[in-house]
């Protein structure tokens, strides 16, 4: 993922973006970077910077305004702004699916029976459980049709 485009910008400038951002938003309500009502406040103050904010750009500007919030009552920027540092993670998402797959195995057999005769005599050994259909090479599946019943996030680990 890129880092944050307010990284490359000075604290002044980010000071003005988390001001007007604190001043739109009841920061109290907000329970992390992703927040809606944050993100809209967000959406709207970087249209006046010409800045169309990625996940990194808000979540960068809401773990400033949460280093720096002892600053946010002043009218100019006392002191340099604490930055958050980007951080890499990794997620597992786990999804349950019940699907129909047609799996296409291709299977062989030595016999000294004419070819005519093959196909009956392979049904006979199926129905006697002779043949196992798992004994040959899958080749090709074919979902036909599948549907999500749940999902969620299990483990994040940061690399």
């Amino acid at each position: 993922m890129e880092p944050s485009v307010f990284e490359k910008m000075s604290d002044r400038v980010i000071f003005s973006v988390i001001k007007q951002i604190v001043n739109k938003i009841d920061l109290d309500t907000v329970e992390n970077s992703a927040d809606w009502q944050f993100y809209e406040v967000v959406q709207t103050v970087c249209k006046l910077f010409s800045i169309d904010p990625s996940i990194q750009d808000t979540d960068f500007l809401y773990n400033t305004i949460l280093l720096n919030e002892s600053l946010l009552d002043e009218d100019s920027l006392p002191s340099k702004l604490e930055r958050p540092t980007l951080k890499n993670y990794e997620y597992d998402w786990v999804v349950t699916m019940k699907s129909i797959v047609n799996e296409y195995y291709r299977n062989t057999i030595s016999l000294y029976s004419a070819k005519d005769d093959v196909n009956d005599l392979l049904y006979s050994l199926k129905s006697e459980g002779t043949l196992d259909i798992f004994d040959g090479d899958l080749y090709e599946e074919d979902t036909r049709d599948s549907e999500m019943l749940d999902d969620e996030l299990d483990s994040v680990t940061e690399i």
